[in-house]
């Protein structure tokens, strides 16, 4: 009985190893990634948040690139009509000349 109670011991004791190294692995990683589940949020609601918090900021993001978009869009609109403004100005002081 003993026997085997060391030989189901020893097979174990492999897994207990593994699960302690990807606790650390995991420990590792949500430190790179600043997630801190808190004491009361399981791993997937503190992931959810995570996330959450990732769409928000991304969204920001893309809302400030449209409104620049728009920015430049418009401001080459205004450079081409004073660029046409100049040309007709230049052509037709030119054309007085004559």
């Amino acid at each position: 009985m003993q026997k085997d109670l060391d030989e189901e011991l020893t097979k174990h004791k492999g897994n207990e190893d593994e699960i302690k190294r990807l606790e650390k692995q995991h420990k590792k990683g949500t430190d790179e990634l600043h997630v801190y589940p808190s004491e009361d949020l399981s791993d997937a609601q503190a992931l959810e948040k995570a996330n959450s918090e990732v769409s928000k900021e991304l969204a920001k993001f893309d809302r400030e690139d449209v409104q620049l978009q728009e920015k430049k869009k418009h401001k080459l609109q205004k450079q081409k009509k004073l660029q046409k403004t100049v040309q007709t100005v230049s052509s037709s002081r030119f054309s007085d000349l004559l």
